[in-house]
C-alpha cells in the first residue's frame, strides 16, 4: 500500500495525446487516488495545429521546425525552434513540491528551469531523445549528441550553430540541477543518456512506462471480429499509428509484404487491420484491409486490437511505444523492427519476433498461414510479460517511491 504521502506534484508535457500524454494522465490519475496532490499541465488536447489561435508563437515556431529548419522531410521531428507560453501560466505562481517532466517543447523551455531553484526535484521521463539532443527527437545513426551537434546532419547547414547552442544551453541547465532524475522507459534510451555529453554525470532510473487497466481486462474475440465482420478463422494482422500515411511507421511496407504473400498463398484468408489517423498511399486490392478510423476510447481500442493473432510494428526508430506493451496485455504476439527499445518487448520469442527485415516478416506471416494452431501459442506468455512489466499500479508505486526519496534529500 502507498503511504498517505501528502505531497504535490505538477506534471508537464506539451499535449494530452500520445505516448508522453497517456504516460502522464495515468500517473496524474493513480497520484490523485493516492493522496498526492497532483496536476497535470498541457498546452494542446492533441498537436500543434490545434492551439494555432491560442498560442501562435509556438504553432509558428513549430511550422518552423517542421519546414524550415530540417533538410529532408522524411527526418524524425525536430524542435530547434518552439517555445513554450510558460511555466507560470500553465502552473500557476506556486511550484509544486516536485516537478515532473514529460515531452517538454512548446510546454516549458530551459530558459524557464533555470530559473527554477536548483534544489527543486525534478524528475523527467525520456520520451524520446530530444532533452539530450541539439533538438532531434531519435538521432537514427548520428552520435554528435556525445560531443557537440556540431555538425547536425539533420538540418539545413545555417541552422546548425543553433543546434550546437541549444545543446550546450541544455547541458549548463542539467548540471545546474540539484536534485534531478532523468528516467528512461527503456535500457535502450539509458544507453544513449549515460553516453550523452548533457546527462552523462546525471542520476538515471529506469522505469517502464504503464499502460492503460482497459488492455489488461478480457475482450472477447469471438465478439469483436464479428462486430468488424472477420472471419472467426482469418489470420488477422493489426498496426496502429497516428499518421498512417507516415513513411517511418512502415505501414505500406506491411502491406506490401502481405499483398507479395497472398501472391503465393492464393487462398489464405488474411485480414489487415490498420488502426490510425490518415490514410496509406497505395492502394493494394488483393488483401482485405479494415480502416476503423483514429480510435480515442481505450476499450475499444482494445476490443478491436484483441481480434488480431499478431501485431506488427515496422517503425524505422522508437524508444517504448505503449502500442507494444498494450497488444501483449491483450494476449496479442508482436512482431517487431529491431530498432530502439523494441528489443526489450520481445522475451526471447516466448512473446514475439524480432525483424532484421522484409523477408523475416514473409516467412513469419507465412508459417502462421501454413499452421493456423500455432497462432495462440505465445498468447498466455504475451500477457504475463505485459502484467509484469507495464501495469500500472506498479509502475506508479515505483515513481512515488522515487518522489519520497528525492524529498528525504
Amino acid at each position: 500500500m502507498i503511504p498517505d504521502t501528502r505531497f504535490s506534484v505538477d506534471h508537464f508535457t506539451f499535449s494530452e495525446k500520445g505516448g508522453a500524454g497517456e504516460v502522464a494522465k495515468l500517473l496524474c490519475s493513480y497520484q490523485l487516488q493516492h493522496q498526492i496532490q497532483s496536476r497535470l499541465h498541457t498546452v494542446a488536447r492533441a498537436g500543434a495545429l490545434s492551439i494555432a489561435r491560442q498560442h501562435p508563437k509556438i504553432f509558428f515556431d513549430s511550422l518552423r521546425d517542421f519546414y524550415e529548419v530540417r533538410n529532408d522531410y522524411k527526418n524524425p521531428l525536430f524542435s530547434l525552434f518552439r517555445e513554450s507560453p510558460g511555466a507560470k501560466e500553465q502552473g500557476g505562481e506556486q511550484i509544486a513540491d516536485i516537478l515532473h517532466l514529460h515531452w517538454t517543447p512548446g510546454s516549458i523551455s530551459f530558459d524557464e528551469m533555470d530559473q527554477l531553484p536548483h534544489n527543486l526535484p525534478i524528475v523527467w521521463t525520456l520520451h524520446d531523445m530530444w532533452p539530450f539532443t541539439g533538438g532531434c527527437h531519435h538521432s537514427v545513426d548520428c552520435y554528435e549528441f556525445e560531443t557537440l551537434c556540431a555538425s547536425c546532419p539533420q538540418v539545413k547547414k545555417r541552422y546548425q550553430s543553433s543546434v550546437s547552442q541549444a545543446l550546450l544551453k541544455k547541458k549548463a541547465v542539467f548540471h545546474k540541477l540539484n536534485n534531478l532524475v532523468l528516467v528512461c522507459p527503456s535500457n535502450w534510451i539509458a544507453n544513449l543518456a549515460t553516453r550523452s555529453t548533457a546527462l552523462k554525470n546525471c542520476e538515471l532510473q529506469v522505469i517502464r512506462n504503464p499502460i492503460s487497466d482497459e488492455f489488461f481486462n478480457t475482450y472477447d474475440k469471438r465478439f469483436w471480429r464479428n462486430q468488424l465482420t472477420i472471419d472467426e478463422d482469418a489470420l488477422v494482422i493489426a498496426c496502429v499509428a497516428s499518421n498512417l500515411a507516415d513513411s517511418q511507421k512502415g505501414v505500406e511496407q506491411l502491406l506490401g509484404v502481405v499483398s507479395e504473400l497472398t501472391n503465393t498463398y492464393a487462398n489464405a484468408n488474411i485480414t489487415v487491420l490498420i488502426i490510425g489517423g490518415g490514410r496509406h498511399i497505395k492502394k493494394f486490392n488483393n488483401i482485405r484491409i479494415l480502416q476503423p478510423g483514429f480510435i480515442t476510447d481505450k476499450a475499444s481500442l482494445a476490443g478491436y486490437m484483441s481480434t488480431a493473432d499478431l501485431f506488427v510494428s515496422l517503425s524505422k526508430f522508437e524508444n517504448a511505444p505503449l502500442v507494444l506493451a498494450e497488444s501483449l496485455s491483450l494476449g496479442v504476439p508482436i512482431a517487431a523492427n529491431d530498432v530502439g527499445g523494441c528489443r526489450e518487448f520481445v522475451n526471447n520469442e516466448n512473446n514475439g519476433w524480432l525483424l532484421q527485415n522484409s523477408n523475416d516478416l514473409y516467412q513469419l506471416i507465412a508459417s502462421l498461414v501454413e499452421n493456423p494452431e500455432s497462432r495462440s501459442s505465445k498468447s498466455a506468455a504475451a500477457k504475463r510479460f505485459a502484467t509484469e512489466n507495464f501495469s500500472p499500479t506498479a509502475t506508479s508505486e515505483k515513481y512515488v517511491s522515487l518522489y519520497e526519496s528525492m524529498l528525504a534529500k
